[in-house]
This record gives C-alpha cells, structure tokens and sequence, in this order.
C-alpha cells in the first residue's frame, strides 16, 4: 500500500495494537514525565509524531525531552498493547516484529555521533533486544546473555562476514523473531542480508515481553546536544509463528566517490609530511565504504615530487629554491571500483635564505696609473686598470677593461 502524506500515522499503519510515549510531558513541557498516548486513531503531534512530506511515520526526540520515571533517556517510542491491555507475552508464544525505516538524525554524545535504539523487546525489568543504530554501525544488546547472564553486544554478518555500514537517511529494515530459546535478529540494507543468531538464557524463560519501536535516545541534555529522528515506512508484528522478509526490501544502491579539493602550507627545501587523518582523503566521501587513494610517486606541477599512500597520506618535496604556488591531482576509489580526481594546491612559502654566493673574481690587473696630491688627470688603457689618482682635484678615465679608481681626497 503506497502511503498517503496527507493521512495521520494510524492511516498508513495498523497503530489499532500500540500506544506511544512522547518526549513532553502533559503541559508539553520537558520537566515533567513523558506522555503516553493510548488511542492512536488519527493521533499525530506536530513536532515529535507525524506524518513526513513521502508518508512516512516519523519520530522525533530532542535530548533534553521529558522522560519516563524508569529512563534518564527521551524518546519518541511506540510500546506494544493487547487492545487496551499492555500487551505481555512469553517465549513459548513466541514474537515476530519487522520494520523498514531510515535515521535521519542522532544526537551527540560528549561531542561524539551518538546513538539511537529503533527496535526493542523489553521484558519486565530488561530488554531482551534492543536494537541500536550507532554512527552508521549496527547491533544489539542482550541485557542477560553469556555465561554469566550480563549484558551483551551482538553484530550482525552477511555470508561473507562483513557488516552492515547504514549512512544517516539510508533506509533498512530489521526482523526480529524470538521464539523458545531461539533468538534471530537480521538487516536488509544494500541489498544484503546480515544476521544474528544466538541462543535465549533461561533466565529469560519466566519473563513476559512487549515490543517497542521508534526512536529513543542514548543521551540526554547532561552529555549530549541536538535530537534524534526516525522515519518508519513500514511496521508490523505478531504472535502466530508467522515469519515475512520486509517489504519493500531495499535495493543494492551505488553511490558515488567524491574527491574533496585540498589546500596545505610548505616552506622551501623543507620537506611536507601530512598523516592519514590529514591527509587528502580526510574530506572526501564514499557511502560505499572501502575509500583509498592510488599509491605512487608523482611529480608536481612545479617540479616537485610527492609520494603518496593509499590511507591519503604523503610526503611532499618542493623543487630545489621554489617558492609560490604548487600542486598535483589524486584519484581516490571506493569499495566497489567508483573513482574520482581530486586537486591539492600546496603555497609554499619564501624560506628567506641570505645568498651566500660570493661575486665572481676580478681579472688580473694589466696596468697600474698613479697620481700626485696635485690636480691630475689620469687615463688608463683598455686594460684592467688600477688607478690611483691620491688626493688634490683629479680627472680619471678608466677607458674600457675592468678597472678599479681610487679617487683620494679632494
């Protein structure tokens, strides 16, 4: 069913089973607990609950949002029910949840990309799942699992053993079926599939279990600043053993590489090195990931020479007494061969050096001229003269060679 932009979240979605919690509190405020709302029926906040510009169900919580007596963490959360009941079942009955979603923001974290649970079973007390998106990474944690019955973090694989890497706005989907002591959580994302299987403490077997989707926070107003935002373009569970592949399920995409142009500061016959985190990769983009630069040593526009690494490092030589402005280009791949050229202009700056290098030799005088202390007038030859006309009123023609005149007093 295609969704409609200009119906309330319940139009698009069956919300007949959920309720939500809302990051105000009953004033709208922050200062008091979060809201619940219960009815669903054509039910949508204009900040936090709504319906996106492409229909989708989109939540919304800042980091100083109101909170719920149990959580020092603001959310925008949808909390299963069993009609007007709160919705408890147990692991003999089993439950099957699958959602197609994008984040579109998450909080910082101590000046860090923070995080975002957007899927969860909570037991009575502990989360069974509760599924994190986390700088484009994600996993879920298990708050008893292992030998020792803690929490526990799992990652999800593809059949080659590589992880899914999901971008901000990128959309996903997740299922997560547990069933018995089977636990299965999995993630379509670029056409891929990764999972995680893992068996259920028996811990677990007395609890009864809800599930929980949306977006809830990893930080608040105490270490963290801006908001979290999620977009559901689908949500669906049940109870009946039942098991679906999301739809839609998202297509591979192939994104571009983008070379970012780069600009640094040398000095003359110095040489420049620049590290990784510096270097001419630091700025350019691949959503594909697998981002290097092609090794090797070129020349530079000006006759210098750089070596560059695939990390985007280099070592920069400037041509012997150059000062101005020089450059070179680079090309940077990504994982699946994308490539693109990128120009780094490097100002070298005037060393200042004093020169040092000492006039040429005078040639070997052919003819000395000496005069008085009277008022000479004293010519040499087209030699190298030396001419000495001493003190009093002298005229003195050198003619032509390399002559040196000692005009004197006078």
């Amino acid at each position: 069913m295609a969704l409609s932009s200009s119906a309330a979240p319940s139009g698009n979605f069956d919300l007949s089973n959920w309720k939500i919690t809302l990051p105000v509190d009953a004033n709208g405020g922050f200062s008091g607990n979060a809201l619940e709302v219960k009815n669903l029926a054509g039910y949508q906040h204009p900040l936090y609950f709504y319906t996106a510009a492409d229909g989708a169900m989109t939540f919304v919580a800042p980091v100083e949002g109101a909170t719920t007596s149990g959580s020092s963490y603001a959310r925008s959360e949808l909390r299963e029910m069993n009609g007007t009941a709160t919705a408890a079942w147990d692991l003999k009955t089993g439950g099957f949840m699958s959602a197609t979603l994008e984040v579109d923001a998450a909080p910082l974290r101590d000046g860090v990309g923070g995080r975002i649970v957007v899927g969860q079973i909570h037991g009575e007390d502990d989360e069974l799942v509760r599924l994190y998106w986390e700088n484009g990474k994600l996993y879920f944690a298990n708050d008893q699992a292992g030998s020792n019955n803690s929490e526990t973090k799992f990652y999800f694989v593809n059949a080659s053993g590589q992880q899914p890497d999901v971008s901000l706005d990128e959309r996903f989907s997740y299922t997560i079926n547990a069933k018995g002591d089977n636990l299965e959580v999995t993630i379509f994302a670029d056409g891929q599939i990764y999972k995680s299987v893992s068996k259920i403490n028996s811990v677990w077997q007395s609890d009864t279990f809800y599930f929980k989707a949306g977006a809830y926070l990893g930080a608040n107003e105490s270490n963290g600043s801006g908001y979290g935002q999620t977009s559901f373009y689908a949500l669906s569970f049940n109870h009946n053993g039942t098991v679906t592949t999301p739809t839609p399920t998202p297509d591979a995409q192939d994104h571009p590489v983008t070379a970012m142009d780069d600009g640094y500061a040398a000095t003359e016959d110095t040489v420049l090195t620049v590290s990784a985190s510096k270097g001419v990769l630091a700025n350019d983009v691949a959503a594909d990931g697998g981002k290097a630069a092609v090794a090797g040593t070129f020349a530079t526009a000006q006759g210098g020479s750089v070596k560059l690494s695939a990390d985007g490092s280099f070592v920069y030589t400037p041509k012997s007494n150059f000062f101005g402005s020089d450059s070179f280009t680079y090309t940077v791949k990504d994982a699946d061969g994308d490539s693109d050229t990128g120009v780094v202009t490097l100002k070298v700056a005037d060393a200042g050096k004093v020169d040092t290098t000492p006039p040429p030799a005078r040639p070997a005088t052919t003819k000395t001229v000496t005069g008085t202390s009277a008022a000479n007038s004293l010519t040499g030859s087209s030699g190298n003269d030396l001419i000495d006309a001493k003190s009093g009123n002298d005229k003195i023609w050198g003619k032509g060679g390399s002559d040196v005149l000692i005009g004197g007093a006078g």
